[in-house]
């Protein structure tokens, strides 16, 4: 197993209720709270380059969690990783809800 691939979580805190256009999934409505993003990093960059990008404020729009995060109400408060070679958010989803 690569000590640099895995899944990854982004505990995020909305400061407000905000509206936002997810790309092609539309006007979306997140309250005000604590929220937990789960994603993937098993490509080359590995899990640092990919938690390092999501905490960028300047960057190309390219996973839906880019438009989230481009919000100035929205903030990272911590992440954390798990190592794995297998594609494993759905699993780690399940646990968390």
């Amino acid at each position: 197993m690569s000590e640099n691939r895995g899944t990854y979580l982004l505990f995020l805190f909305i400061q407000q209720d905000i509206s936002l256009t997810i790309g092609a999934l539309g006007s979306m409505l997140f309250q005000q709270g604590n929220y937990i993003y789960v994603g993937s990093a098993l490509g080359p960059g590995g899990l640092e380059k990919r938690i390092a990008r999501h905490i960028k404020h300047e960057k190309k729009i390219f996973w839906h969690i880019d438009y989230l995060l481009k919000n100035n109400f929205v903030k990272i408060i911590s992440f954390g990783k798990i190592l794995s070679d297998q594609k494993i958010e759905c699993k780690v989803v399940d646990q968390i809800i």
